[in-house]
Parts: C-alpha cells; structure tokens; sequence
C-alpha cells in the first residue's frame, strides 16, 4: 500500500513519517520510505540526514524526483506500507498533513484520502489505526 503525505515545506513531514514508520515498526509491519522531492538534495545516502535516520531503522528509503524510478522502487518493495514524503506530482490518493492554517500558496494534492492536523494530540496514533484498518 503506497501512502503519500503531502503539506507546505516546514509543517513536519519528515518528523511525523519518521515517528510513524517507527511506530509501525514496533508493531511488526514492514514499511519503505521514499522522500518525492523537487528540491536539490543528497542523493549519496551516507551524506543524507534522513537517508542516515532510516538506516537506523533498517528499512529501505528512496531520495528521488523522478517518478519513474519512484515508481520502479515501490514495485518492487515487498512490504505491508510504503509511506512517501510529498509525492504530490505522482497523483496518488494522498494523506495532507496540515499545522494551522495553509499556505494559500500551496497547492494541495487533488485527491485527499485523510486530512491530519500535526498539532493534535493523537494525531500519531489516529494515523497509525487508520492506515492499519486499511490494509
């Protein structure tokens, strides 16, 4: 199951992917992790804070732009979840993570499956049933 969360730059995406990938990981489901950006970034893993953040949690993460090898890599994952930062270009059904009001200049993905708001409590553990229930 491919999950994009989509929100503005800053709201927390790396943050709440991070801290749910660990709390799927506690609970034994296996989980990829790709970062679906636009912006430069380091492609050397080893270089990476994120790419250096999921290794920790021996887990396979992709850094990419390009959907073809977005899509090559989620292919050929064989896990319960894999949860991708942004991905707003693949045109995915998404979960929008929200942190107050939106950006209006932020264009949000066409089709919402969830809208989480970062600033909730539970908004953690409301993420982690929903996704399980859907499996």
């Amino acid at each position: 199951m491919i999950i994009p969360f989509c929100a503005p730059s800053g709201v927390g995406k790396t943050t709440f992917i991070f801290q749910l990938s660990t709390l799927l990981l506690t609970k034994q489901f296996s989980l990829a992790v790709i970062k679906s950006t636009h912006h430069r970034t380091l492609k050397d893993v080893s270089l990476n804070t994120d790419s250096n953040r999921y290794k920790q949690l021996h887990i396979p993460f992709l850094i990419s732009s390009n959907p073809t090898e977005i899509h090559t890599f989620a292919h050929d994952q064989q896990v319960d979840f894999i949860l991708v930062e942004g991905g707003r270009s693949l045109n995915l059904p998404s979960v929008l993570l929200k942190r107050g009001l939106f950006d209006p200049d932020w264009l949000p993905p066409q089709n919402i499956l969830r809208t989480v708001d970062l600033e909730e409590s539970n908004a953690l553990f409301e993420t982690q049933t929903w996704l399980i229930s859907k499996l």
